[in-house]
């Protein structure tokens, strides 16, 4: 397989089955240990967690009554009289039961430092409340006592405030993850103090307002404003609160009581700060009566906390003991799971390994010739098919071993035969190649002497056409001479015309000349001499006449002799032209006879190359037949070494 488990596939086929083994169980027990530690460390942090929470909830009792303590302080110093002497002491005597408490929480910072430090926070504390008592012991004894020793307190509330804020979240007692838990330790470290020390502010100030017997518009401010965060603070732990109840029915079982009374206490204070301060022109009430006034808010803040506490403190214990048995039981089932998990491992392996040794002796059997031992497998599984697989094969290697026995044999006879009758063939393929190599020899000689008749031939052929263009030149000629002859003829019939003329012209000569001596012998003496000259001119006209027919005789001789010629050129000129049609018919025939020859030496040399080739490949074919021969023999030699490897397999039945 190749793709993304290529790798895999490569790497486990290069390791034994027992290290594949090893190797695949290494990592399944590697996960689920994994898993486990996993799961075991989670719960561990759990019950951590749930420990941390524990020890801010348990150190939330100390801060609460430190709280409670510097109230008292601060109710001590704002209530002493003008030149009061008696208020340090009180404070002094109070200050060593804020001292008590403070060491207290040092004791639980100290005890919680394994799961948060608070450490640097505790001595803002220890700080803050020392320097507190140096304020106030150096406050003057007058009219502004009250005031200053009021304000000498605020910021040791902040720090206070800020600690449980921090302590809340640091040891995630107001961060915890389930529903219920943080819906109750988030208020615990943050609003709920916080609306109890708004009450206690609230009922300082009007403590003061009611011992200075006025109302400035400032302290009116104040009210409006503390009144708000007073609503404010206290409608966010109606809140969380009412989360908290509905996601644990147990809680609302416990908290609502106290939740009921701290919502009706505070909403009956801020309607009486509201009428006798926040609106009023004047002081209408006493310091007690304002005291109580915004005491059953605080106690009712006060109860609401150290319940909070409680419930979600059983509620921590309930869960760190779910989680530690939770823990337990999974440390027990992981121990467990993983010797269980070793145990079938290794049963699986040894029942594999049994099962692959079975195969292999039975496949070794097989290897060494013994067939039909292989055993009925000894299980179930895939392995079990293996073995059947391999019972199977033993059964049709029996069947086969036989039939090849007897193939063998037959192979064995046939192979012989086969041998013998190649070299049968071998002895008569040679000697068909010894008549094909003769009869080549031959053709070669017979090509050699067509391809000199072929050249005697073209020799022939040209000068038959040598020939032929000398007749064609002279046919030429004799035409020629048949056009001069007639030429000739044509110019003697003209002389002959002419020689007629001229015999005409002296016959009328003649005439003319007697008619001039018969008209000159009238005319008597005077035509005498006309006469001698006629006379004259007739003989000349006779004289002229007889040589016009004389010459007139001879061309007409000479013109029939021309016609002779004439006539004897022609027949020379048709005789010279069937002459030239027989030479030019002799060229081609020649011609002919060259090309049949050309070709004829053409055909015979291919003839003699697929003869050639014939021999060669008979050559071949002998060569072949001889191989054939040879391995023919091996075959036989193959056919008895098969039938000897055969007879090492032991069938059992």
């Amino acid at each position: 397989m190749t793709g993304f488990f290529g790798p895999a596939t490569a790497l486990m086929a290069r390791l034994r089955f027992s290290y594949k083994f090893a190797l695949s169980g290494l990592v399944a027990l590697a996960l689920l240990v994994y898993m486990g530690i996993s799961q075991l460390s989670a719960l561990q942090s759990r019950v951590s967690m749930i420990a941390s929470e524990r020890a801010a909830v348990a150190l939330m009792a100390d801060l609460v009554e430190w709280n409670k303590v510097l109230i008292e302080s601060r109710r001590i110093t704002i209530t002493a009289a003008p030149g009061d002497q008696g208020v340090r002491q009180r404070f002094k005597d109070n200050a060593k039961a804020v001292d008590a408490v403070l060491k207290r929480i040092e004791d639980g910072v100290k005890a919680s430092t394994p799961w948060f430090d608070m450490g640097k926070e505790f001595k803002g504390l220890q700080d803050g409340w020392a320097e507190l008592q140096k304020k106030v012991d150096a406050l003057p004894l007058d009219t502004d006592f009250a005031q200053k020793a009021f304000g000498a307190h605020a910021p040791e509330y902040g720090r206070l405030y800020a600690f449980m804020r921090d302590m809340g979240n640091r040891s995630r007692m107001s961060l915890d993850p389930d529903l219920d838990l943080f819906y109750l330790g988030y208020p615990l470290a943050n609003n709920t103090p916080s609306t109890a020390g708004i009450a206690v502010r609230m009922a300082a100030y009007s403590t003061l307002n009611v011992s200075r017997g006025d109302i400035k518009p400032g302290d009116k401010v104040f009210y409006e404003v503390t009144e708000a965060r007073l609503s404010d603070t206290f409608g966010t732990v109606e809140t969380m609160l009412s989360q908290a109840m509905k996601a644990n029915p147990d809680v609302e079982k416990k908290l609502s009581k106290n939740f009921d009374t701290l919502k009706s206490s505070a909403k009956e204070f801020i309607a009486y700060t509201r009428k006798n301060f926040t609106t009023a022109d004047a002081i209408g009430v006493t310091q007690q009566q304002a005291g109580q006034a915004a005491q059953a808010t605080i106690d009712a803040a006060w109860a609401l906390v150290e319940q909070n506490r409680k419930v979600m403190d059983e509620v921590l214990a309930e869960r760190s003991s779910s989680a530690a048995t939770k823990r337990t039981l999974l440390g027990l089932v992981l121990g467990l799971g993983i010797l269980v998990s070793i145990y079938l491992y290794m049963g699986m392996y040894y029942g594999i390994t049994g099962a692959m040794q079975q195969a292999k002796q039975a496949g070794r059997a097989i290897a060494a010739g013994e067939l039909g031992t292989v055993p009925e497998p000894a299980t179930r599984d895939e392995f079990a098919d293996l073995m059947d697989d391999l019972r199977r094969a033993d059964r049709s290697l029996v069947g086969i071993i036989s039939n090849v026995k007897g193939a063998a044999e037959s192979i064995a006879t046939a192979s012989s035969e086969i041998a013998q009758g190649n070299a049968d063939l071998s002895a008569r393929t040679e000697q068909q190649a010894g008549s094909l190599e003769q009869t080549a020899s031959a053709m070669g000689s017979l090509t050699q002497t067509v391809q000199h008749s072929a050249d005697n031939a073209r020799q022939a052929s040209q000068l038959a056409a040598t020939a032929s263009q000398v007749a064609a030149r002279g046919g030429q000629a004799v035409g020629e001479v048949v056009s001069t002859m007639a030429g000739i003829q044509t110019a003697s019939k003209k002389i002959n015309d002419i020689i007629g003329v001229i015999d005409g012209i002296a016959f009328q000569t003649n005439i003319l000349a007697l008619n001039a001596a018969v008209e000159a012998a009238r005319a008597g003496e005077q035509g005498r001499g006309f006469a001698v000259v006629a006379g004259e001119v007739r003989l000349l006209a006779q004289r002229s006449a007889e040589a016009a027919k004389e010459i007139k005789a001879l061309i007409s001789d000479s013109v029939n002799q021309v016609d002779k010629g004439s006539h004897l050129v022609g027949d020379a000129g048709n005789t010279m032209g069937e002459i030239v049609a027989q030479v030019r018919r002799v060229t081609d025939l020649i011609g002919e006879i060259s090309a049949a020859t050309v070709e004829q030496s053409s055909g015979i040399a291919r003839v003699n190359d697929s003869i050639t080739g014939i021999d060669q490949m008979t050559q071949q074919n002998s060569a072949l037949v001889e191989e054939s021969a040879a391995a023919a023999a091996s075959l036989r030699d193959q056919a008895t070494r098969l039938n000897e490897m055969v007879s090492v397999f032991k069938i059992t039945s």
